[in-house]
Parts: C-alpha cells; structure tokens; sequence
C-alpha cells in the first residue's frame, strides 16, 4: 500500500473520536490511517496483542517511531501501528477531542514556538479541546482562547476527582495570579502585554472561566462578601480611594495579595497589613467557592 503525505488542508475535514489517555501525549506529528481494518497493537510486532481495528481515515498522534511501527495514540489509547498504513503529516488540523493540562503554570502560546507569545498560564486540570497537531505542539482552544501547548503538559486522562479536590480553586487562581508578578501595568490593560488592577483581576478569573466586571467598583459587587478575618487565596480586595473603590487585587494568603500596582511596579505582591492598604480595604469579595 502506497504511503501518502497529507495536506494540513484535507486534514481539516477529519474527525478524530479519541478522547482518553492515560498519560502525558507529547508528539511528533500526526497521520490518518490509511486502510480500512487495520490493526492496532500492544507491542510494535505483529506478534502482539490487538487492542482494537481501526476504521479508515482514522487521525491519530504519532508519539514515537521504532523501526516500521508508530507508537500513536488512537481513541485516546498507546498503541502501535504499521507505519506502511499510516498517512504521516507533521500538522494536521483535526478535532482530537478534549484534553487536560498536565502541569503547573503550563504556557499557552500564539504559536508551536517557545519564542511565541504568551497568551495564557494554566494549571493541571484544566479542560482543553484539541483541534490540531503541529510538530511536537498541539493546537488547542481553552476558555475561548486558541493558541499552542507543548505535548509534554497535555494529557488526556481527566484527573481524578480526589486529585482535582486537592487543591481548591481560590488556591489554583492565586497561584496563576502570581505567575504574573513583573508584568507591566497599562492602564485600560486587560491582557499579558499590559494590566490595570481590575483588567488584571477579571483576566485571572477569566482563565478559570468566571466573567468579572471591568472595573473595581463594579467587581466590588461580583461574588458573596466575606468578613477580612476570614480571608481564602483566591479572594478579591477592594480598596477604597476618597469613598470610592478605586483598586483592586487577589489574596494569596499569609496576608499577601497580588495587584497590578501602578506604571513603576506592575504586577507585585505586598502586605495586606501595610497601612496604606489595610486602612482602605472596603470589601472583600469570593468568587470561587
């Protein structure tokens, strides 16, 4: 059977039916197979169990190649596939289904490059559609953001509910919070390139799928207010400027918050016992329970 390199293009209209994976699914590439009932195997042998018969045009990530076979994953399984029914591309565009960050401060990129931008930081358990391979990066959509994860932080495997209780959600926003320090302020700034102290807040939340208000007095009034001794990281800090509220920021815990502070400092982390703050904290606000 004639082995045939595919175009991104005609790779687009495939559908891929995997979804669960019980490990990290780094990969080289991608490919459709190439026959209909071909076999996919336990071992790289024909001698080796078959685990399923795959169906024609099938795509599966391609992991490894050992002599005449490709480690892939297909339906969300490791297996091997004869490398002669496979139609191998570096990229292709296709609906993998969904998968999960495998990582901590795990990097969105704007393309399958570590000198692309970064357009998000993510966290284990983090849900993601996978809608394309490229090289060793898939191509991926997550909170209405599109961009490129590295294979090595991408699993298919949906982590377990006690893995996924372990660390609250408050903790998971305060600690994304903070990959953040050192980024510039920009006043009107909601993004990476440039944060105001409300902008700064309602894109933290947003990477966890919580809408915000825009501004500081407006988010204020988002979520259930909750009394200052009885802070949790994850919490928003109003603070007041001449009876209005004026600033905001996200509690980290052992009374440190994390702001977007101003044009000289940009994102820091400073004391909550600080007098210049603590005299003007005004409401405390919980967004994540």
């Amino acid at each position: 059977m004639r082995k045939k390199l595919i175009s991104s293009a005609i790779a687009a209209a495939i559908i891929c039916v995997g979804t669960m994976l019980p490990a990290s699914a780094a990969c080289i590439g991608a490919a459709t197979v190439d026959g209909s009932s071909v076999n996919f195997r336990a071992a790289a042998s024909t001698a080796s169990t078959v685990k399923a018969v795959t169906c024609d045009g099938a795509p599966v990530v391609l992991t490894s190649k050992t002599g005449d076979w490709y480690q892939v994953v297909y339906k969300g399984t490791l297996g091997y596939i004869a490398a002669e029914f496979l139609n191998t591309a570096s990229s292709l565009n296709a609906s993998f289904g969904t998968a999960y960050i495998s990582g901590t401060g795990v990097r969105l990129r704007s393309g399958p490059s570590t000198s692309s931008s970064i357009v998000g930081t993510y966290d284990t358990g983090e849900a993601l559609a996978v809608t394309g391979v490229s090289g060793t990066w898939y191509k991926v959509a997550i909170n209405g953001q599109s961009g490129y994860i590295s294979g090595d932080y991408v699993s298919f495997a949906k982590p377990s509910t006690a893995a996924a209780q372990s660390v609250s959600i408050g903790q998971q926003i305060a600690a994304t919070a903070q990959k953040y320090i050192g980024y510039p302020y920009v006043y009107g700034g909601s993004s990476p390139s440039g944060f105001d102290c409300s902008g700064f807040v309602k894109y933290v939340y947003s990477l966890y799928g919580y809408t915000l208000d825009r501004t500081a007095a407006d988010q204020a009034s988002n979520g259930t207010a909750v009394d200052s001794s009885a802070l949790q990281p994850g919490d928003i800090l109003c603070f007041s400027n001449g009876g209005y509220i004026g600033h905001v920021g996200i509690y980290i815990g052992n009374g440190n918050f994390v702001h977007a502070s101003g044009s000289t400092t940009g994102v820091i982390i400073t004391s909550l016992e600080s007098s210049s703050y603590w005299s003007r904290l005004a409401a405390c606000r919980r967004i994540a329970a």
